[in-house]
């Protein structure tokens, strides 16, 4: 059932399912308590998430963070999901949903999306694939902003620094101001 945008948010009860946290989904139904299906509009793909409190230890899955905004209404989101732990390089599907692609974020948390269509090279303002007014990159890349740049980026091969394995001519850098230091950028 849809609220109408002047009502807030309100919690439903539904019957669970099966489907954990990652898992392709059709109806809220499908997952299993305390997640629920959602759609990741770029690509028209549905997967169940998990809800949490704003507090990483809420996802109880090592690699998942508490990340994941989910807008209700016109006031600010009160409600969050845990993102998906993946692996962002070579195929970048591992841990991810058919249909959907493993990307690198802020501080080099990793969450499934929808993938863009950049090429490597091309330019883009965000990592994953959306509706529109934006260019996010192909599966296997991350869109690298250079730092005090606010006109956008160009999508690069994703690397891993601890075996780094990037195109002849380039070499895996670092991502800015990360603390983990697992994934880097091939240039």
């Amino acid at each position: 059932r849809t609220q109408p945008p002047t009502q807030p948010a309100v919690g439903m009860c539904y019957a669970a399912g099966i489907g954990t946290p990652g898992a392709s989904c059709a109806i809220n139904s499908d997952c299993v308590p305390g997640s629920q299906c959602f759609l990741f509009p770029g690509c028209s793909v549905r997967t169940c998430l998990k809800f949490c409190d704003h507090n990483d230890a809420a996802c109880g899955e090592q690699g998942t963070f508490c990340n994941i905004p989910i807008p209700c209404g016109t006031t600010a989101p009160s409600f969050a999901a845990c993102s998906r732990p993946c692996d962002p390089t070579g195929s970048a599907t591992t841990g991810c949903a058919p249909g959907l692609a493993c990307f690198v974020y802020d501080d080099e948390t990793t969450d499934c999306a929808c993938a863009g269509s950049g090429a490597a090279d091309s330019f883009c303002t965000q990592n994953s694939g959306c509706d529109s007014g934006c260019t996010g990159c192909q599966t296997g890349l991350s869109c690298v902003v250079p730092t005090g740049s606010t006109a956008g980026g160009l999508c690069r091969p994703i690397c891993n620094l601890g075996a780094p394995t990037c195109p002849t001519g380039t070499i895996c850098h670092a991502f800015d101001n990360s603390t983990r230091r697992l994934f880097g950028f091939c240039q």
